[in-house]
């Protein structure tokens, strides 16, 4: 795990379908300033449901107006997964830093 500060965008609900069951996780992407990147971060059906998502809109910029962007300090993980012989990796979202002011 670790942690990584940039401004989030484009937060969105994804609904997958899966054994006749209907699963609801959500996507997000972090632009990072030094080095300068853009990931996508993803968050698990029980952080939706634990309102990680509500929150994590309250820091969404417009990816448009470098002027909006606003700061969040978050703690990501790296999940690998295989598929027909090849790896994949994926970044989630494991909690948002807190941050105190004095």
């Amino acid at each position: 795990m670790a942690s990584i500060e940039g401004a989030v965008s484009d937060v969105q609900l994804i609904n997958k379908e899966f054994d006749g069951k209907t699963t609801t996780s959500g996507l997000f992407k972090l632009q990072t300033h030094n080095p300068s990147d853009y990931w996508e971060i993803k968050i698990s059906p029980e952080q939706v449901q634990s309102g990680v998502l509500n929150e994590l809109k309250k820091f969404e910029t417009d990816p448009n107006n470098p002027w909006s962007a606003r700061p969040v300090l978050i703690n990501v993980g790296k999940k690998e997964s295989v598929f027909n012989g090849q790896k994949f990796f994926s970044f989630v979202l494991h909690s948002i830093a807190t941050q105190k002011q004095k």
